[in-house]
């Protein structure tokens, strides 16, 4: 492997909703493992030992992690969920809410351990194949092409169908808001930590005062109107333009 200034965070629980196959998403992510880029994913022990314990994933640091630990789950019976706006209950269940918007924390973690001494981090969906699937080669020479470059704000694609959101602040919830996209985004590690203890600060103020956690991407639409510097976007979709253009 050639020396790289890139750290790569995922993660992958199981049991937080309630029609995904772990072995299908095991097989996504795979695909990640295997690239020879460092690594540090956050997993849950039994699904390690299931799934990947007999296989040789180099560049890559597993952490074992259970749902329990995320600090906002103490607080899972206060948040109501009953409002929420989707076509599929089955998979946007509280947990799984939990989940997506611990990808920053995941991140500051990753920080804090730096395994690999690297300066630059990159939070990439551990199913995130799932969208490439069918020319993963090239999601793989752009994730190559990410080792040596330098970002000192949170990289992000905006909006599945354009950036007006980000000039019309409306409602956070209980409906998705497509302004920012939640499977790639990084940073150099200052910004990350700082994105991480907003985010932090955010998800406690919704559930103390409004007794909601919605997706992480309408939280990061709230955080983007109280520190819009912090942010360097580019548009993108969920295909081959979220990456290319990161």
């Amino acid at each position: 492997m050639d020396s790289s200034n890139l750290t790569i965070v995922s993660a992958f629980l199981t049991n937080i909703n309630n029609n995904r196959n772990p072995e299908i998403y095991i097989e996504y992510g795979k695909n990640l493992l295997n690239l020879k880029i460092p690594k540090v994913i956050f997993i849950e022990e039994i699904i390690y030992n299931t799934y990947l314990k007999n296989e040789e994933y180099n560049f890559t640091k597993f952490v074992f992690f259970k749902k329990e630990q995320m600090y906002y789950y103490p607080f899972l019976d206060k948040i109501d969920h009953t409002n929420i706006e989707t076509s599929n209950k089955n998979k946007d269940t509280i947990e799984y809410m939990m989940v997506q918007c611990y990808k920053t924390e995941w991140v500051k973690m990753a920080i804090d351990m730096n395994f690999f001494n690297t300066n630059q981090f990159i939070w990439v969906d551990f199913g995130i194949y799932h969208i490439f699937q069918n020319n993963k080669q090239l999601f793989d020479v752009c994730m190559y092409s990410l080792k040596d470059r330098n970002f000192n704000k949170i990289r992000i694609a905006c909006g599945c169908l354009s950036s007006h959101y980000l000039n019309n602040k409306t409602n956070i919830y209980p409906s998705i808001i497509w302004c920012f996209l939640g499977g790639i985004f990084g940073g150099n590690c200052n910004v990350l930590l700082k994105f991480a203890d907003l985010m932090r600060n955010k998800c406690m103020y919704l559930i103390n005062n409004y007794k909601i956690l919605p997706w992480e991407v309408n939280i990061w639409y709230l955080i983007y109107f109280d520190c819009p510097d912090i942010f360097d976007y580019y548009i993108g979709d969920h295909d081959f333009s979220m990456i290319l253009k990161y």
